[in-house]
């Protein structure tokens, strides 16, 4: 009888042992195949116009239609027979508007602006208070306030970063980064010029961040991409929604854009996945 009771114990044993193998295998199996799908989405569109709505709100691609404010003139209108998104006007001083995104997003995670555009004059000649540019502005302050889309204009309390296609008062063009402390204080950052803006030429601009908010890098014309790092304490912020927004001065440019793209990365829940899986096998394995 005693040896039928060890008999039974092990056997009772070893099915545990075989019923907690069986949960975490089921466990592990369940993370990992959550895994797989979250590598497989990958990076996310979450902003896809090429401009062949029926006027500028219109946006049969993903993330709805732009918009525009501080209008003054005939400025980012839609051109239905080019399907072309367009900055000009009269050329005076207050012929000035912006145009942004509708909606605004979350970047968590880093992203990939993606912007098809010509223009027209990019040079010193222009007057400094000729100005074009475009890229992604947080959201925190509002167009309302004047301030979204011309931080590349002048030091204004906004927060973003983008791409300054017309010479400003210092000579500058190329990459910048507006900075904020949301009480009043503002900085221009110019990141890089190393890339250069042909005039008159179809030509691709591509902006990015890593998912730290350390990095960032920006191509265009499909030339090699200019990386950096922002300075310490300056990393970008994603816990901010951002639009997409452009701005034009004078309008003397003749800026045209075919399409552009906004691509997000979500957050990475594979890590989150793995703990998971291990807090699991780690209480399977007390019951043992």
């Amino acid at each position: 009888m005693r040896n039928m009771m060890i008999v039974n114990k092990k056997t009772e044993c070893s099915m545990k042992r075989k019923g907690n193998s069986f949960v975490a295998g089921a466990v592990l199996a369940t993370v990992f195949l959550l895994i797989a799908a979250v590598a497989q989405a990958g990076p996310v569109v979450v902003y896809e116009n090429v401009f062949d709505g029926t006027d500028r709100g219109d946006n049969p691609g993903i993330g709805g239609g732009m918009d525009r404010a501080l209008g003054q003139a005939p400025v980012w209108e839609l051109d239905t027979d080019t399907n072309q998104l367009l900055a000009g006007g009269r050329g005076t001083l207050n012929d000035r508007g912006n145009v942004f995104t509708v909606n605004s997003f979350d970047l968590t995670g880093g992203f990939r602006l993606v912007l098809e555009f010509s223009i027209a004059d990019t040079g010193t000649s222009q007057s400094t208070s000729n100005r074009l540019n475009f890229g992604l502005a947080a959201t925190d302050h509002g167009y309302e306030d004047n301030y979204l889309a011309q931080y590349l204009l002048t030091d204004r309390n906004t927060y973003g970063i983008g791409l300054n296609m017309t010479t400003d008062a210092a000579g500058n063009q190329g990459l910048i980064r507006a900075l904020d402390d949301k009480a009043g204080g503002s900085e221009l950052v110019f990141l890089s010029n190393d890339q250069d803006i042909l005039e008159n030429t179809m030509q691709t601009l591509v902006i990015e961040v890593d998912a730290t908010g350390t990095t960032w890098s920006y191509s265009i014309g499909g030339n090699p991409p200019t990386t950096g790092t922002f300075a310490e304490g300056q990393e970008f912020d994603f816990s901010r929604e951002y639009q997409i927004f452009g701005y034009t001065q004078r309008g003397v440019n003749e800026f045209k854009a075919d399409s552009v793209k906004l691509t997000v990365i979500p957050e990475p829940a594979s890590m989150a996945l793995l703990g998971l899986g291990s807090v699991v096998m780690l209480s399977v394995r007390r019951r043992r």
